[in-house]
C-alpha cells in the first residue's frame, strides 16, 4: 500500500479506540482505494487525501457516540488539560498532606488514608468540574482554539508511530492512589513509629519485629521508591499506553526495588534478637523463611518485567 494512504490511516486510527481501530483502519483503506483510478499516482493519492481533509476531524464521524456538552473539536485538548491539572493537583496534594504528618504527632492508619483519599478525591473533584464547566463554555460560545487553515497530506507524521498497548485507567488511579497510601503510612507512622510492627501478647508488652535505630534509613528508601512508583502512575495516566521508555523505566523500577527488598531481607541486623527467638529454632527458621521470601520477589519482578514486555511485543506485531 503507498505510503501516505499508510499513515494517513495510521493518524485517523490514532484518535480512536483501541477497540475501533482495526475495524476501521480496514474500512478506510478500502474507500481510499475505492476513491483512486486504477493505476493511481502519487498526485492522485494527496488529491484524494487532501480532499479528506484532517485526520483528527474524519476520525470523529467514526465514533460510535456523540459528544455533547463538550464538542469534538476541543475534547482532546479538554482530556489533555483535565489530565495535567489531575497530576498537578494530586501531586500537590499528597505533598501538602505528607509535610503535615512528618509536622503532627503519630497518626493511625486509618486517619493516614482517610486523610489523603478525602484531600485528593476534594481537589479532583474541583479540578474536573472547573475544567469541564471552562470547556462547556468555551464549546457552547464555539470560541476557536484550532487552527482553521485548510489541511494538507504535508502535515502527516513522516513516520508512523508504532502504538503500545492500552493502559487501563483504573490500573493508573489504583497504582497512583495506592503508593500515596503507603507513603502516607510510611511516613506518617513508621518512620515516627517503627515499634508499631510487633508480637503483641495479651498482658504483655510487645515485641517489636525491627530495631528502631536501624531500621528507619531503609524506611526513607522505600518511601523513595514509592515516590518513583506514584511517578509512573501519572505518566502512565498521561500516555495511556505502553511506549518503550515507560516499560524501560518500570524494568529499571521493578529491578531496582527488587534488590532493595533482597538486600533489606538478608541484613539480619534488622531485626530484634527477641523476636526472633520466638520462632521455633530461632534464626535458622528466620533465615529460611528469608530465603522463601526472597525466591518469590525474583519470581514477581520477572512475571512484573516480562508480562509486561510480552504485552508490548504483541501489540507492535498488530
Amino acid at each position: 500500500m503507498n505510503s501516505l494512504i499508510k499513515r494517513y490511516v495510521a493518524e485517523v486510527s490514532r484518535h480512536l479506540l483501541e477497540k475501533d481501530r482495526e475495524e476501521v483502519a480496514k474500512e478506510l483503506e478500502s474507500n481510499i482505494l475505492d476513491m483512486l483510478p486504477p493505476a493511481y499516482s502519487e498526485e492522485d493519492v494527496k488529491k484524494t487525501l487532501n480532499a479528506m481533509g484532517n485526520p483528527s476531524k474524519l476520525a470523529d464521524t467514526y465514533r460510535a457516540k456523540g459528544r455533547y456538552l463538550i464538542g469534538p473539536d476541543t475534547f482532546d485538548l479538554y482530556l489533555y488539560v483535565l489530565k495535567l491539572v489531575t497530576v498537578v493537583l494530586a501531586s500537590v496534594t499528597v505533598g501538602i498532606n505528607l509535610i503535615e504528618l512528618f509536622l503532627t504527632s503519630v497518626p493511625t492508619i486509618a486517619s493516614v488514608i482517610t486523610s489523603i483519599l478525602s484531600n485528593v478525591a476534594e481537589a479532583l473533584s474541583g479540578a474536573f468540574l472547573s475544567v469541564t464547566i471552562t470547556f462547556a463554555i468555551i464549546d457552547f460560545f464555539q470560541v476557536k482554539i484550532k487552527n482553521d487553515e485548510k489541511w494538507t497530506v504535508e502535515e502527516l507524521p513522516q513516520e508512523i508511530e508504532p502504538q503500545g498497548p492500552e493502559i487501563r485507567k483504573s490500573e493508573s488511579i489504583a497504582n497512583i492512589l495506592g503508593s500515596a497510601v503507603f507513603i502516607g503510612i510510611l511516613a506518617g507512622m513508621l518512620y515516627k513509629n517503627p515499634d508499631i510492627i510487633a508480637v503483641y501478647y495479651k498482658g504483655n508488652p510487645p515485641i517489636p519485629l525491627f530495631l528502631a535505630p536501624m531500621i528507619k534509613p531503609f524506611i526513607l528508601v522505600l518511601i523513595a521508591f514509592l515516590a518513583f512508583s506514584f511517578f509512573k502512575g501519572i505518566l502512565e495516566l498521561i500516555t495511556g499506553r505502553w511506549t518503550k521508555p515507560l516499560l524501560l523505566y518500570n524494568g529499571i523500577l521493578s529491578f531496582g526495588f527488587s534488590l532493595f527488598i533482597l538486600y533489606s531481607l538478608n541484613r539480619y541486623d534488622l531485626i530484634n534478637p527477641d523476636c526472633v527467638q520466638l520462632l521455633p529454632n530461632g534464626m535458622d527458621t528466620w533465615v529460611q523463611i528469608t530465603r522463601l521470601v526472597s525466591l518469590l520477589v525474583v519470581v514477581l519482578m520477572l512475571l512484573d518485567i516480562g508480562l509486561k514486555v510480552l504485552r508490548v511485543w504483541r501489540g507492535s506485531q498488530k
